[in-house]
């Protein structure tokens, strides 16, 4: 099945959500001060919040696709 390009933005911007969680975990291990360790813990709670939201619009983007697909076979 062929992917459309809102698809394509949308797993494009997870890579990158998940490229930036990483980044924050790395910082993390090197915070030193309570007020870095709580300004990560918050970066890591909202890359994390964003990569689950983007799986959720995946599976919406996907299903789309394949119910369209259905709708061009009827």
């Amino acid at each position: 099945m062929e992917r459309n390009h809102f698809t394509e933005l949308v797993l494009f911007q997870k890579e990158l959500a998940e490229h930036d969680l990483k980044v924050t975990k790395n910082l993390s291990l090197r915070s030193v001060t309570d007020a870095e360790k709580g300004f990560f813990a918050g970066m890591l709670q909202a890359n994390q919040s964003e990569i689950n939201r983007l799986d959720r619009l995946y599976e919406v983007c996907t299903a789309n696709e394949k119910n369209a697909g259905q709708g061009a076979l009827n």
